[in-house]
């Protein structure tokens, strides 16, 4: 759950994470508490695909807003 928060709070910073889920992970406050490779173990190996499901959404939900 905490990893969800910290996702969460993250993105309320930006829209989407960074397209490269190695990276999205490799600042705080991700880095501290194991980073991409801890947090892919949590999510058993989904989380590449977790990172663009959220930016997919994410994108299409602010650039159909944009447009309205």
């Amino acid at each position: 759950k905490k990893w969800l928060e910290r996702i969460e709070k993250q993105l309320l910073q930006e829209y989407v994470l960074h397209p490269d889920p190695e990276k999205a992970f490799e600042y705080e406050p991700f880095k501290s508490h194991g980073g991409f490779k801890q947090l892919n173990k949590i999510f058993d190996g989904q989380l590449a695909h977790i990172v663009r499901e959220i930016n997919y959404n994410l994108y299409n939900y602010h650039s159909k807003k944009e447009q309205a």
